[in-house]
């Protein structure tokens, strides 16, 4: 069972009175609020209950955006892009709070992205055990802008997400560094 847009309005009209006006009311955000699944429209009304709190302007822009973050990255995203826009907001202040909340499609790439990718950080205290075991002798993982070596130092990517799926990103990343670990071994990191 959902709660109707009349349900949601009502609780809209009370959380964001500050800012509604003849010209601006709750209308559609309650509207498209109303086709959500409960839990979602829970997660909404909840939100913009405690943003009202420190800002309605902030409540009001994140009730008219959290449907579309919600389609894109669920609650737990809409969540994350909300966190976010509010510490920008707590820092900055309304406008590049206001900001950050429209743009949702540029945070759910990063969302996703974020899902998928392996870091060098992330990796690089297992890799660094693999490639000494191979190489009998510690190398230096380092980021960079291009892939190669040295000879004393692997230059990695600083993240991988050439995949849709984390663990194929992972075994992405050490057969990069174990192609760069045999170049060192077989002397073909030269260009000629």
């Amino acid at each position: 069972m959902t709660l109707t847009h009349h349900e949601i309005r009502q609780q809209l009209d009370e959380y964001l009175d500050p800012v509604l006006s003849s010209r601006r009311t709750s209308l559609e955000p309650a509207q498209r609020l109303a086709k959500l699944p409960l839990d979602q429209q829970e997660f909404a009304l909840h939100w913009t209950n405690v943003i009202r709190k420190s800002n309605a302007e902030m409540g009001f822009q994140f009730v008219s955006y959290v449907p579309l973050a919600l389609k894109l990255m669920g609650i737990e995203g809409a969540q994350g892009w909300l966190l976010n826009a509010m510490d920008i907001y707590d820092k900055e202040g309304l406008y590049p709070g206001s900001a950050a909340l429209e743009r949702i499609e540029a945070f759910a790439r990063e969302y996703r992205l974020n899902h998928i990718a392996v870091s060098l950080d992330e990796i690089k205290p297992v890799l660094e055990k693999f490639i000494c075991g191979l190489a009998g002798r510690r190398l230096k993982l380092e980021s960079g802008k291009e892939t190669f070596t040295d000879t004393e130092t692997l230059y990695l990517p600083k993240a991988v997400s050439r995949f849709s799926d984390k663990e194929k990103n992972y075994q992405l990343f050490k057969v990069i560094a174990v192609h760069l670990w045999a170049q060192t071994w077989f002397g073909t990191f030269k260009r000629r």
